[in-house]
């Protein structure tokens, strides 16, 4: 069974791109443009992964992170924000797993994403 990767990004493009990668990835993608969306996809699975935008329409991705990262039934999925602004994680209050700095490589995109994976090990090596 593919790793699912919930993509949490209100930019169309943006989340178009990054969903063309996981799925070249081999990974089964989810872009959701909003907090809630978000919220809804959530009760009815639990990704192997999240990416998320710090600025959404309906809520901010660093307090959406640290919720994530209070609750028992999903401290453990990694989170890695998504931004341009890497200023607004330099105070330390974000508990993110990583961060992927917009613009993004596609090689270090994807290093990225498969190191946070269970099978990322496996999968890295078939990127090189």
């Amino acid at each position: 069974m593919n790793e699912t990767v919930y993509i949490v990004e209100d930019d169309l493009d943006i989340g178009e791109l990054v969903h063309y990668l996981l799925v070249g990835l081999g990974k089964d993608a989810h872009v959701l443009p909003s907090v809630r969306a978000f919220r809804q996809r959530m009760l009815l699975a639990k990704p192997q992964l999240i990416l998320m935008d710090i600025r959404l329409p309906d809520g901010n991705g660093i307090a959406i992170c640290d919720q994530l990262k209070d609750d028992p039934a999903t401290k453990d999925i990694p989170v890695l924000m998504m931004t341009a602004n890497d200023n607004m994680l330099s105070d330390g209050a974000c508990r993110a797993d990583g961060i992927l700095q917009k613009p993004f490589g596609v090689k270090d995109f994807e290093t990225s994403i498969l190191k946070h994976l269970t099978n990322g090990a496996r999968d890295e090596r078939r990127l090189r």
